[in-house]
């Protein structure tokens, strides 16, 4: 089994213990980076080919430009993926975007804001994380 399988099973186990022992805001951190993960297993072991074409035009349009800061390596990669689930399916496209774009502002929300989480926004991120997953192992048969 890949490490980045292994990695997003265990920050999803980890997400829960941390929900059931009222740690919300770690909660929520490890169940983005748990999508995030199996994120990097979609494009090193399904869209390695165009991922790596992708990552070279990012590269250089770099070097003729000023970095856009919307452009760190989060947004690059859920970015691309999005485009490569709207070529096929532009209904999840959308769906994906919308879901993903939630869970990524919890985790920052948690990870770097003084507000406290509470138990709705963290059963919301757990179930939003594992719909994600779940939608992403379908579509891309893994």
């Amino acid at each position: 089994m890949s490490e980045y399988i292994k990695k997003s099973l265990n920050n999803f186990e980890s997400a829960e213990l941390l929900f059931e022992n009222g740690k919300y805001s770690s909660s929520i951190h490890c169940v983005y980076y748990s999508t995030y993960q199996l994120i990097l297993y979609i494009l090193k072991y399904k869209l390695n080919s165009e991922w790596n074409s992708f990552q070279e035009k990012k590269y250089a349009e770099s070097l003729n430009n000023k970095k856009n800061p919307k452009e760190d390596s989060h947004n690059l990669t859920i970015s691309f993926i999005k485009e490569n689930i709207t070529t096929t399916n532009e209904v999840f496209g959308r769906l994906f975007d919308s879901k993903i774009g939630i869970l990524k502002h919890q985790r920052h929300t948690a990870d770097y804001k003084e507000n406290a989480i509470d138990m709705k926004t963290a059963t919301n991120s757990l179930d939003l994380s594992k719909r994600i997953n779940d939608e992403l192992i379908k579509h891309f048969a893994l």
